[in-house]
This record gives structure tokens, sequence and C-alpha cells, in this order.
């Protein structure tokens, strides 16, 4: 019959595992490659990113002089840009980043244009709407009225 009573390891890398006794043989090697345990890391950001212990001991072994973070992939987590109008519009972190240091250095190129509609006053009277990147650069003499 197997042994079905937990036996705990300590890992190689401090977490522990536990497998039932009739499964030990040369579990402990495997378990070491396998170890699940969520690991959170602090981006400079201030986001945290997830890796398995597992995949960030090969990381580390595959190049020992790597700082990990320098392994993550770029921020997703969706963030509140305040564009040059002032609306704002939520983007990954990772563009959020670049868009303010655009904004910093008084660069707009690249930037996503504002969608928030306006309303705009025609000469004729009447009222249209365009997105906010649009009516901050037409003339409302320039637009034909649709009514």
């Amino acid at each position: 019959k197997n042994c079905s009573i937990p036996v705990e390891y300590i890992l190689e890398c401090g977490h522990r595992s536990s497998v039932p006794c009739f499964q030990t043989r040369n579990k402990k090697q495997q378990l070491a490659r396998q170890c699940q345990e969520m690991l959170s890391i602090e981006r400079p950001c201030g986001h945290a990113w997830t890796i398995a212990c597992s995949q960030a001991r090969l990381l580390q072994h595959t190049s020992p002089q790597m700082d990990l973070l320098s392994a993550a992939p770029a921020c997703e987590k969706l963030v509140t840009f305040t564009q040059a109008c002032g609306h704002t519009v939520d983007v990954p972190c990772k563009l959020a980043r670049i868009y303010n240091d655009r904004l910093a250095a008084g660069s707009p190129m690249g930037l996503p244009a504002c969608q928030v509609s306006q309303e705009i006053k025609l000469p004729c009277g009447h009222v249209t709407q365009l997105p906010c990147h649009m009516a901050a650069s037409k003339d409302p003499a320039t637009i034909k009225c649709l009514v």
C-alpha cells in the first residue's frame, strides 16, 4: 500500500512543500525546480509584479548578475492619465510614464488624442459635437452645419 501521510520539505528556496510519503523518492529535486509559491516584486512604478518562485530562480540561475526586475514585463496596470487638455483617460502604466515624460518635456508627439466629446456652437446657431482634440483646433466657421 502507498503511505499517504504528508511529508513536508523545506525547499532550496526556503519555501515549504508537502507531498504524500509514497511520492517522496526523487520528489525533493523536482519540488525545488517547481516551487509554485508566488513572489510579489515591487516595480519602480510601485505596482507589483507577481512571478512563481521557480521562474524567478530559473531567471536568476540563467543570469546571476541580472537584476530580476530587468526581466519583468512592462507594467500593464491601468492608471489614470491626465491629458494636456485636462481630461483623463485610463492607460497602461507603461504608457502613462512615457506620456507624462513627453508632457513634462513639452513634446506632445505620440500622446493619445483626447476623445471626450465637446459641444461647438456654429455661426448659424446650431450646436455640434466634436472630439476634444478636434474642437480645440477647429474654427467653428469652417465646420459645415448638418442640420
